[in-house]
């Protein structure tokens, strides 16, 4: 018999704890596998997603930065562009984090006309980016004020870089109702 292959994915395990609101769960879980994978910057990437989904941006701009830095050291090209949504995380959440001024150049010298992010023009109608109202939405979530939740992921979900993140979170609002 051929060994088997996991029924699901690192990303599909992570979303499924995600969803179900298993979060000590699926922090244990990742740290178990970064303990075993230190240099595996997708790892980092789900941890530092697990962090961000938690409200704690500084956990989770240490864990972007890490696998920031383990992408660009792994990419033998000179190109950084497809790491750039790492690049505006990290600097959205840390902005005076060293390794974001190291890198400016790197992600904003290109014709210095400075690509914004997929959904940086995507804002919602009082100014705020759609990311700081999911995050504001799960701490309403956390706090149990479920209406209050649903509410600004309802608003979060109108920016392509939250649109799942916030319907699944919409999804746990209800089902805890």
């Amino acid at each position: 018999p051929s060994p088997s292959k996991p029924l699901l994915t690192r990303d599909d395990q992570f979303r499924s704890y995600l969803y179900v609101g298993q979060m000590v769960e699926a922090e244990l879980w990742l740290n178990r596998l970064v303990s075993k994978a230190p240099d595996d910057a997708e790892l980092r990437e789900l941890l530092g997603r697990l962090f961000e989904h938690k409200g704690d941006g500084a956990a989770a701009a240490s864990q972007y930065g890490r696998a920031l830095e383990l992408r660009l050291a792994a990419s033998p090209e000179t190109d950084a562009q497809p790491f750039a949504g790492l690049y505006v995380k990290l600097s959205t959440l840390a902005p005076a984090n060293p390794l974001v001024e190291k890198l400016a150049a790197l992600f904003h010298s290109k014709n210095d006309q400075t690509a914004p992010p997929e959904h940086a023009d995507e804002t919602a109608g009082d100014g705020l980016d759609p990311e700081v109202h999911y995050t504001l939405g799960v701490a309403y979530k956390n706090m149990g004020l479920l209406d209050e939740a649903q509410e600004e992921f309802s608003v979060a979900m109108k920016s392509s870089a939250v649109f799942l993140d916030s319907c699944l979170m919409t999804a746990v609002c209800l089902k805890e109702r």
